[in-house]
């Protein structure tokens, strides 16, 4: 039995944030890095080709 409610509690862990990640409705593209990880040019040729904003 304990095992049962280990099982669901870890699959609600694991399903809990993929849930909340496909109710949200913004429209932007968050990406976190490194300052210099992306050459400067990449964000915008990114957004002119997909729409998506950066």
């Amino acid at each position: 039995m304990n095992t049962n409610r280990l099982l669901k509690a870890c699959l609600l862990a694991t399903a809990l944030p993929a849930l909340t990640a496909s109710a949200n409705t913004d429209k932007n593209l968050y990406i976190y890095n490194w300052s210099d990880f992306i050459a400067p040019e990449t964000v915008p040729a990114f957004e002119k080709q997909t729409g998506i904003d950066g």
